[in-house]
């Protein structure tokens, strides 16, 4: 359909690589996906011939990139839903930006970056700013904001350990994932996990792809003998 996306382009050559493991292809896939949902209006059909053959992601186009106006000095707070249904709530101190921004909040079917080994996703999304339609790609806040997370016991059916959650985000620099709340300096970094309400709150002070990572959950088979 003439559908021109570089980024989108490159992860298609990946994701069809047989010598890559399996993890590693679905993140390239996760990219064309997320990349298709942002610029195409359109939503295709496949035929499922095989369930072993092909692997399908359903999620919901009516929550894709949810876009937020706030005014500029005035404390703020703003709600956004996954595909799972959870609210996430964003607050904005008052001082945090000095002139009228678009915030902007993607969420994803999987991250596009490779996670660090045995880890599990249980939450990817990623938030950006844009100033008069312009994208904000070095936008950083004057004051750390708070990011409210929420969860499901589904969201966390891979995970092993609910406490091990932690919120990263992904540092292009170091081409790594780093713990967001080293987006703001020592003195401003705060998080908290509440396990017993399903609830993840961190500061952060600039944007990025972000990821709720824990402890992987791995299966041991062993043997059966009989005597």
């Amino acid at each position: 359909m003439g559908w021109c996306n570089q980024e989108a382009s490159d992860a298609i050559i990946q994701a069809s690589d047989p010598r890559l493991p399996r993890e590693q292809r679905k993140t390239f896939y996760a990219t064309v996906i997320n990349q298709f949902a942002e610029d195409i209006p359109s939503l295709p059909l496949f035929l499922r011939s095989n369930a072993t053959v092909w692997e399908h992601i359903d999620f919901n186009l009516q929550t894709f990139r949810q876009d937020r106006d706030l005014a500029a000095s005035n404390a703020d707070s703003v709600v956004f839903t996954d595909y799972s249904g959870n609210q996430h709530t964003i607050t904005l101190p008052s001082g945090a930006i000095t002139q009228p921004i678009t915030l902007s909040y993607h969420p994803l079917v999987a991250n596009a970056n490779p996670l660090p080994a045995n880890t599990q996703t249980a939450h990817a999304f990623r938030l950006s700013v844009s100033i008069n339609g312009v994208p904000g790609d070095t936008f950083s806040f004057n004051q750390p904001i708070t990011i409210t997370l929420r969860y499901t016991d589904t969201n966390l059916a891979n995970i092993f350990d609910e406490n091990s959650l932690d919120l990263f985000y992904w540092d292009r620099a170091s081409n790594s994932w780093k713990d967001a709340a080293e987006t703001c300096p020592i003195a401003e970094r705060y998080e908290r996990l509440d396990a017993d309400q399903n609830l993840f709150e961190v500061r952060v002070c600039h944007l990025s792809e972000f990821s709720l990572i824990g402890t992987k959950k791995s299966q041991v088979f062993l043997p059966m003998v009989m005597r």
